[in-house]
């Protein structure tokens, strides 16, 4: 199987189906597509579910450079400059971080689904992710380009405590 139908046999939603599409297309016969090449009008319908995360050497941490105001909302505050360890829930953190990191070094790519718990909700929230490595201006493969989709959006007034029924799939990256 390619890397592409692989792909698009883990994606369930069909927005999280176009973000796969238009990444495979910039991508064209490369192994991982410029950031700059993602137009982000084929992907207006998206762009609240969207996020974007770098890998900072310095710190060893990746922080947030754009999330989209769905994104925002499921965690009660804007996302931009933050790093991801400072508002993911810290259990959902240390089963992410890894597969993050090895989506750049590899490169790979992540898909994630996942039943969250809020503070105050009263129902679950089904959420799926997918996670596609980026090359950034420095031309390192430093970026996470990411959209997330949930079956409903939390309350602003409640906030992702923990997450459950985790399943993280790790799809290697093959030449076209």
């Amino acid at each position: 199987m390619t890397t592409s139908e692989s792909l698009l046999a883990l994606v369930r939603d069909h927005r999280l189906r176009l973000v796969a599409l238009t990444w495979l297309d910039c991508r064209g016969d490369r192994l991982v597509p410029d950031r700059a090449d993602l137009d982000p009008a084929a992907l207006a319908s998206v762009l609240p579910h969207m996020w974007v995360n770098e890998f900072d050497t310095a710190t060893g941490r990746f922080r947030c450079r754009l999330a989209g105001a769905t994104v925002n909302a499921m965690y009660g505050v804007h996302l931009r400059g933050r790093f991801l360890d400072e508002y993911l829930p810290p259990d959902l953190y240390a089963r992410l971080a890894e597969p993050y990191r090895r989506a750049l070094e590899v490169p790979g790519i992540v898909h994630v689904t996942a039943r969250l718990k809020g503070e105050t909700a009263e129902h679950d929230i089904v959420g799926e992710r997918l996670v596609l490595p980026a090359r950034g201006a420095n031309g390192l493969t430093d970026l996470l380009v990411g959209a997330t989709v949930y079956d409903v959006v939390m309350p602003a007034e409640d906030r992702v405590r923990a997450s459950e029924d985790l399943v993280i799939s790790f799809l290697p990256l093959t030449a076209p």
